[in-house]
């Protein structure tokens, strides 16, 4: 399995001149005695070297990138605190559209204690009926196939199949303090946007620079949300806008016409390579 990723793993930009190490808030699943990361629950504190992006400009201090950045969970199929946890290959975007990747995943060995536990349980208890089964089907040859099939449809009305815990995972924060789950919708993504549009800020961001992750991936789909109010998209793949293929970036930026500091309509340009997954 590969390696997930805990707190103090190593990432690096190819703006930045010194590496930022990953700080992991709270995770309930332990790798080699540290934290694991998942989608939410990690950020990266200012690394103390200099951000030299723009090109041509002079560096300043490389600002650090809040939770919520993360525009690709990498290799890992596996659950932390119910949600994907980050593994090899992951990266992040940082406040001025930047991708950061791993350098090193801050442990060797995945030992994903409640991650997996689960899995784990489930596969041992199959083994054991499993082996039970054959045991009876060849010692007891057609004498056991009563016994064969009372246990194949014991096996079926187990809990095995669906878990060995029958308990309904624990709301998260967020749930419980907005109440019981509304019907599901048949949208795309967890947060509403119009057909063309974005998706709306994350509200956990509380106004600070944060990127939701519609789809990740080079043909996928992320937004970044600037403090100022500006955005800008990311759109991988589907129709060209105008005689703008995909990728593209739709964004807008404050408008110095504007008395009040407001941000202008959004413009459509070719997507940088730097800002493609």
């Amino acid at each position: 399995m590969a390696d997930l990723i805990s707190d103090g793993g190593e990432f690096s930009c190819n703006f930045c001149t010194s590496k930022l190490k990953l700080t992991v808030t709270s995770s309930s699943s332990n790798g080699e005695k540290k934290k694991l990361a998942n989608q939410t629950n990690c950020f990266f504190p200012p690394p103390g070297g200099n951000c030299t992006f723009p090109p041509g400009v002079p560096p300043t201090p490389c600002p650090g990138i809040p939770p919520g950045c993360v525009i690709s969970t990498g290799q890992s199929v596996v659950k932390v605190d119910q949600l994907t946890a980050l593994g090899d290959g992951c990266q992040f975007i940082c406040p001025k559209g930047q991708i950061v990747s791993l350098s090193s995943a801050g442990q060797t060995k995945a030992k994903h204690d409640e991650a997996s536990s689960g899995m784990g349980t489930k596969v041992v208890a199959g083994l054991a009926v499993v082996g039970a089964i054959l045991i009876i089907a060849l010692t007891k040859g057609k004498a056991g196939r009563p016994a064969l099939k009372a246990a194949l449809e014991k096996l079926g009305r187990s809990g095995i199949k669906k878990g060995v815990s029958k308990s309904p995972p624990k709301p998260t924060k967020m749930q419980a303090a907005n109440g019981p789950a509304a019907p599901k919708s048949n949208s795309s993504t967890k947060l509403k946007k119009s057909r063309s549009g974005h998706p709306e800020p994350d509200p956990r961001a509380d106004g600070r620079a944060h990127t939701v992750i519609e789809k990740p991936g080079r043909d996928g789909q992320y937004t970044t949300f600037n403090e100022d109010g500006t955005f800008k998209q990311y759109r991988g793949s589907g129709k060209p806008h105008g005689n703008i293929p995909r990728p593209n970036i739709k964004e807008n930026r404050i408008d110095p016409r504007s008395p009040n500091g407001l941000p202008s309509r959004s413009t459509v340009r070719p997507a940088e390579p730097h800002e493609i997954p």
